[in-house]
């Protein structure tokens, strides 16, 4: 793929990230979230930015149709397509950006980010993308370092942004990803919360702003204790329903 303004390739990152992220240590904090992740996607599922395919032993066939993985560096695509067999549903591969997601409108009732939106060129043109390819009933899923809620941190990520963005393949240390999905229109549902210091992570939920429009009412709630898992039908949720109480965990 050609280098673009919102995209050039991280030949040198892409490396070391295949080589750590398969380390048991490394793997060991992940696996628990991309697991709970995975979890939570039904039917038809893509997985923006998805690297050297480590969520993909996570997919429940189960609960999950199929999956269509984007990725846009050359060398993660060779790793990515070196793991398909881990996964226990259908997966194919398009080299594509964030930014130009090749698919139709409302074509996913999942789509699922890991540590990718901290790098995307254009995090808006990737959301209203995100936002095109989703059913109006469907949810975005995220694992995402944030922007730090502390000032003294927040001001240090900002500080060493640049320097993360030259040696992890475009990486912001800074960014909000809360107050990003809402200004894109997104209703999150969930939000739970992991870690601190200059990596805290954050796991949202969100509806598109499709499902807004579409009529369906979004209720903000107070903060709750996690839900038992209630079996659902594959493919989501019912159509034009758009459940949206927001729960925070920590």
């Amino acid at each position: 793929m050609p280098d673009t303004p919102s995209y050039r390739p991280a030949p040198v990152f892409a490396r070391f990230y295949e080589w750590i992220s398969r380390r048991r240590f490394f793997a060991a904090q992940f696996e628990p979230l991309r697991r709970e992740l995975a979890q939570m996607s039904r039917g038809r599922v893509l997985e923006v930015g998805a690297g050297g395919g480590q969520n993909f032993p996570y997919y429940d066939p189960a609960r999950v149709s199929a999956v269509e993985a984007t990725e846009p560096d050359g060398t993660m695509l060779r790793y990515l397509r070196a793991h398909l067999q881990d996964s226990r549903v259908p997966v194919h591969v398009t080299e594509a950006t964030a930014e130009h997601l090749p698919f139709d409108a409302h074509s996913f009732d999942t789509v699922q980010t890991t540590m990718v939106l901290c790098s995307v060129g254009d995090l808006g043109a990737t959301l209203a993308e995100i936002a095109r390819v989703l059913k109006p009933d469907g949810r975005l899923l995220l694992l995402e370092h944030v922007r730090s809620p502390r000032r003294g941190l927040a001001a240090l990520q900002t500080a060493f942004t640049p320097i993360q963005r030259r040696v992890a393949g475009n990486c912001h240390l800074n960014r909000d990803m809360a107050s990003a999905l809402r200004d894109a229109g997104y209703a999150i549902e969930t939000e739970r919360r992991y870690g601190g210091g200059m990596f805290p992570l954050r796991l949202y939920a969100a509806r598109p702003p499709s499902c807004r429009r579409a009529g369906a009412r979004v209720v903000d709630g107070p903060a709750t204790s996690p839900p038992a898992p209630s079996p659902r039908r594959r493919g989501g949720a019912r159509a034009g329903r758009c459940p949206g109480a927001r729960k925070i965990y920590s």
